[in-house]
């Protein structure tokens, strides 16, 4: 784009499209010319959607995208800005599909900001933003409040995002994040520590599941996914009498392999216990990072199920382990015999499943002795002997006031 000389008056930009098919040989498929941006903006191509098979713009200064027909070139729509955007989002076109990109049938922006903007390409609704409510927010970390937001890449309907600046100074902003946030709805999934660099070179891959980024504030490079579990169960050993009760317990145990480097071997001898997605990000920098042990952490559930000696399958109940990875479960068996215990974590969103196996037995309850009946009384039993008894009492007390009146006569 460039301004007619003398005129003051941006020239009008012409845009065409071409067949990349091999059969149609470069055909033109259609051309345009298009006013120029109001202002004297500058527009830049920002992303090509083909879910809706849409060319989408940007104009800089204003902060408005645009779509246009992938079929004809026509004018779609033009997007309205936030209402409370930030001035540093006129920094956001610099870099290309760091800031901006297209999943979904969605347009995804975010930059220094700090917000990522989610519009939908049918129309340029804006759906949703994820930072204006301060999850993103830095305090005195950062000049303007939020920490830098930069796309790294999208997959599993999930934005991956991370925070990082051109040329970090040294001591680094504290607090920056990677993130995953859903790309449907703008819910943050989890967050993990973590700084990373200038945006177009610190892009990080996510492939079969699993992220990998390099974390600045400690040098290391962090693989994030679903990671297996183990589950141990024991139950007595020696058989139990029927009615009595007994008690299941075991433990749940993250296994990944990252448990098994040396120094999370030698802090946690008895293996890294499993805790629910909730707690999952604050215990991963517990465990990893070196932060402070978590004192709210949750465990995970445990179904504990048996099969009793007719041959019958049942869930007996639930129980969830705690920060060691300990559970435990009491239960009085209602039928003799032996009986065979599963416990089955189902997994999660951080975890695969797992199972272990155990058994029990139950004994018959003890013979209760039947009652014995007592010896019919006869009737001088009743009547004679305590007759007799009585009189023998009275003859005592008279020799006993005999005696003392005489003692009571003698000078």
């Amino acid at each position: 784009m460039a301004a007619a000389q003398g005129t003051g008056t941006p020239d009008p930009y012409t845009m065409w499209a071409l067949s990349l098919k091999p059969e149609s040989r470069g055909q033109l498929l259609w051309i345009k010319q298009y006013p120029a941006p109001v202002d004297n903006a500058t527009r830049y191509l920002r992303a090509i959607d083909p879910v809706n098979r849409v060319i989408i713009f940007l104009d800089k200064e204003t902060f408005k995208y645009s779509g246009y027909s992938l079929d004809t070139g026509n004018h779609m729509w033009t997007t309205t800005p936030p209402a409370n955007i930030s001035d540093f989002s006129y920094f956001d076109p610099t870099h290309g599909s760091v800031f901006c990109t297209v999943a979904y049938g969605k347009l995804y922006n975010s930059g220094f900001a700090g917000v990522l903007y989610c519009y939908d390409t049918k129309n340029g609704d804006l759906l949703w933003a994820y930072g204006d409510d301060g999850e993103t927010f830095g305090g005195l970390q950062t000049p303007w409040g939020n920490y830098p937001l930069f796309i790294a890449n999208i997959a599993d309907e999930k934005v991956f995002l991370f925070s990082g600046e051109h040329s970090p100074a040294t001591p680094l902003y504290k607090g920056q994040k990677v993130r995953a946030v859903d790309a449907i709805t703008g819910e943050e999934l989890w967050t993990l520590l973590g700084s990373m660099g200038y945006p177009p070179r610190m892009w990080y891959p996510v492939a079969e599941g699993f992220i990998a980024y390099n974390n600045m504030y400690d040098g290391q490079i962090y693989c994030v996914g679903k990671g297996p579990s183990a589950v141990t169960v024991e139950a007595p050993k020696q058989a139990v009498k029927l009615g009595d009760s007994l008690v299941i317990s075991g433990t749940v145990i993250d296994i990944a392999s990252g448990t098994k480097q040396n120094v999370q071997a030698a802090r946690f001898s008895n293996g890294v216990p499993a805790v629910s997605d909730e707690s999952m990000a604050a215990w991963m920098e517990y465990v990893y990072m070196q932060k402070p042990r978590p004192t709210d952490t949750i465990g995970v559930p445990v179904t504990i199920s048996v099969v009793d000696s007719n041959g019958n399958y049942r869930d007996i109940g639930t129980a969830t382990s705690d920060a060691d990875g300990f559970y435990s479960f009491n239960w009085k068996p209602d039928i003799e015999g032996k009986y065979t215990v599963y416990a089955s974590f189902t997994g999660s969103e951080s975890y695969w499943p797992s199972h272990a196996v155990t058994a029990f037995a139950v004994d018959p309850s003890p013979a209760t002795p039947a009652p014995t009946e007592a010896p019919v009384q006869s009737a001088a039993d009743m009547y004679f002997v305590p007759a007799i008894a009585g009189l023998f009492v009275l003859s005592i007390i008279v020799l006993v006031l005999v005696v003392i009146m005489m003692l009571k006569k003698r000078p």
